[in-house]
């Protein structure tokens, strides 16, 4: 490739078992929209693999680079503010930086690599004639029954047949398993109005029915096809007679799949709230409201109300303009807090945890990225949430054994979201009856700020 310096030029994690990052250079064609958090496609070595953009950089004069093939998606699926955790978790757990992010996102998303592999003429004269119960044959006649199909492993079975040339080997990549859901909607095409269409519509009409169709359409927005065929006995009919007259349009776009259910435990807020609450929260708000990294150790005992200071911690960032992260250590939790905590913020929640489909998982993702989530509730995985403006990280029970990640990539939670507080200028609340030996230690040195909520709200019995 010829040196370039006006070509943009951006440093990859690939998502292979390797250490480091890689530059590459970015074509003109892609550049325009080629930026931090971008899932790409880059030739590694004889292959192409996935590749995350983690920064734009200069480009020496002097260097050649190979350039990246595609870019995968058509927003980025990380923030820039993203970035440093990726490579501090990278160094401390000693785990390539690529399968961190491939970690931390929903699953689903990349493309594997796979080699395929089809007859040439002189392998199809060669499977004539050997015979079929020998190694070769065996192979040569597998290849041309599952011809373009995934070459089983090991590869170094087939190595000696591409060399005679009896076989031509092709790179190919699987498709995603995640991404958005596309269905048919029927819309108003541009510039048209209701009543005018009414007026010019032949009397009588041919169908009783077209009023209250034109209505719908031109009333409730997009509509979904297969509502309309739902709701009218004739409704393939009229999209595809009033799309002749230039009336309506259809279009494929996205349906979002919402995973919450209905409100199982609605929580009305308290009437008021009682000392031990209050002398916390007068904590809490002023560590928010200095936008500065913070701290504190919640020790309640069950019962205590821990959950109602974490509604109005939440509250009090949401307010302020900024997102929060709520961590519990188990799904079931997770649901239920879901429930408490939307039936008062609404739409503002989103649940993310490894529970949901992985066409769930992409929405609710999506929904953090795009900034349409105020805050996000989940297990272990909701500690990389792609919040942009972060301002408060709550880890409930904080002392469970469940935030420990014992797969894959092995990683505290609890330790990992006071770094990301840390990072992102913001405050980390843990809470816990039981605290962890960790944690009360730190209160002690001074690393974290003890709250004390020691009594049972309206001192009920255990």
């Amino acid at each position: 490739m010829k040196n370039d310096e006006e070509s943009p030029c951006v440093r990859i994690a690939v998502s292979l078992p390797v250490r480091g990052t890689f530059s590459y250079a970015v074509p003109k064609r892609l550049a325009p929209i080629a930026n931090v958090g971008h899932r790409v496609l880059a030739p590694f070595k004889n292959r192409n693999v996935t590749g995350y953009i983690l920064e734009k950089i200069p480009r020496d004069r002097d260097e050649t680079l190979k350039e990246i093939s595609e870019i995968l998606d058509p927003e980025p699926l990380f923030h820039k503010q993203a970035v440093p955790l990726f490579e501090w978790m990278a160094r401390y757990y000693i785990y390539p930086i690529g399968r961190v992010i491939e970690s931390a996102l929903p699953g689903g998303l990349n493309m594997k690599p796979y080699k395929t592999a089809l007859l040439t003429e002189k392998g199809l004269k060669a499977l004539h004639t050997r015979s079929h119960g020998s190694e070769e044959g065996k192979l040569l006649l597998w290849i041309k029954d599952h011809a373009g199909k995934r070459l089983p492993h090991p590869f170094r079975v087939f190595h000696d047949l591409n060399k005679k040339g009896w076989i031509t080997v092709q790179d190919r990549l699987s498709k995603r398993q995640a991404g958005p859901l596309m269905r048919k909607f029927v819309r108003p095409k541009e510039g048209m109005a209701l009543q005018p269409v009414l007026s010019e519509r032949r009397a009588p009409s041919k169908t009783a029915n077209e009023v209250e169709f034109l209505t719908k359409v031109f009333s409730s927005g997009p509509v979904l096809l297969r509502d309309l065929k739902g709701e009218f006995a004739n409704g393939s009919y009229l999209v595809e007679k009033w799309t002749k007259k230039g009336v309506v349009e259809s279009y494929s776009g996205p349906v979002y799949r919402n995973p919450a259910g209905r409100i199982m435990f609605p929580s009305p807020a308290p009437v008021e709230l009682f000392e031990q609450q209050r002398r916390a929260l007068v904590h809490i708000h002023a560590c928010l409201d200095k936008r500065a990294f913070s701290s504190c150790l919640l020790h309640g005992v069950s019962g205590s109300g821990k959950t109602e200071v974490y509604y109005r911690a939440v509250e009090h960032v949401l307010r302020s303009g900024r997102q929060a992260i709520l961590m519990v250590p188990e799904i079931s939790l997770a649901i239920y807090m879901e429930s408490v905590f939307r039936s008062r913020l609404g739409e503002q929640v989103t649940i993310f945890h490894s529970g949901l489909s992985q066409g769930e998982r992409y929405d609710q993702w999506m929904r953090m990225v795009r900034g349409e989530a105020g805050l996000v509730i989940g297990a272990r995985s909701a500690l990389f949430a792609p919040l942009p403006r972060l301002g408060l990280i709550v880890v409930d029970e904080e002392h469970d054994s469940a935030y420990k990640q014992e797969s894959s990539l092995r990683y505290q939670a609890r330790d990992t979201a006071v770094l990301r507080a840390r990072m992102e200028k913001a405050l980390v609340i843990l809470g816990s009856g039981t605290p962890s030996v960790q944690s009360f230690q730190n209160t002690i040195t001074g690393r974290y700020h003890l709250l004390s909520m020691p009594e049972r709200v309206e001192a009920r019995p255990l």
